[in-house]
């Protein structure tokens, strides 16, 4: 298993203890992208981290409010994807996670029933007391699949090639997988920020 964090150090250590966990538990190699990797020097695990930087030319027809932070955020993704993925096993498994969460309990997801045409996401984001309706969004904070499926995840913000929209990165990120014919499918897990 290999999990990818991406852009700033947040969390603390009660989050940092899950995660060290959900990675020992599952022989997870860590991997993070950072636009300034000397912040993640307090960072207490097992890491390798590259440095990123700014892609102007990704999202280029989304024009949300946020389009800069999905810019921010996917740039840092996109990149330490792209650093990293030679040098993993085509086998593995792969965890897109964010850094500041507090992970509770066992998923309820068996990674050697992995497909990969699926991507694989948790039913509901923290904040969130409903599902997500799967037609129309995708949760974006935490993402699985097998080393295929997770490549054309991280193509994501160099793909996006709708017609000009307003769309969150959540509804951007559903036609995106459904215009690659990658199937979405949710399991349980707690965690919280």
């Amino acid at each position: 298993m290999v999990i990818i964090l991406a852009g700033g150090l947040r969390g603390n250590q009660d989050n940092w203890d899950t995660l060290d966990a959900f990675r020992y538990n599952n022989n997870a190699s860590l991997f993070i992208g950072s636009y300034m990797p000397n912040e993640w020097e307090a960072f207490p695990l097992p890491n390798q981290i590259i440095q990123t930087h700014y892609l102007s030319d990704i999202f280029t027809n989304c024009f949300h409010q946020d389009v800069e932070r999905y810019k921010h955020q996917y740039s840092s993704l996109f990149l330490t994807w792209e650093h990293f993925k030679n040098n993993i096993d085509e086998n593995e498994i792969i965890v897109k996670l964010r850094n500041d969460f507090t992970l509770y309990g066992d998923l309820e997801l068996d990674f050697d029933t992995l497909e990969d045409n699926t991507i694989y996401i948790p039913e509901k984001e923290f904040h969130e007391p409903t599902p997500f309706n799967t037609n129309t969004v995708c949760n974006d904070q935490i993402i699985i699949g097998t080393k295929k499926s997770m490549d054309i995840y991280f193509q994501f913000p160099k793909n996006v090639s709708f017609q000009p929209n307003t769309m969150s990165v959540e509804e951007l990120l559903r036609e995106y997988l459904r215009q690659q014919n990658l199937n979405l499918q949710t399991f349980k897990w707690t965690y919280t920020k």
